[in-house]
């Protein structure tokens, strides 16, 4: 399934990007897509803590 991601403030700066578009199979969690963003994005893993997740919006 395709996730749309969209990083605001902080998470932008660190990023270089508004907005991006992760690949996950069915069945996935917000725990693995958190997972493969801090892989692409290693930047993030300072902010592991500090991430508020929202859904559907």
């Amino acid at each position: 399934m395709k996730i749309a991601v969209r990083f605001y403030s902080y998470f932008k700066d660190l990023t270089g990007s508004a907005e991006t578009t992760e690949t996950l199979p069915p069945g996935s969690t917000i725990a693995d897509l958190l997972k493969q963003l801090m892989a692409r994005f290693p930047e993030l893993g300072a902010m592991q803590n500090s991430t508020l997740v929202a859904v559907g919006v």
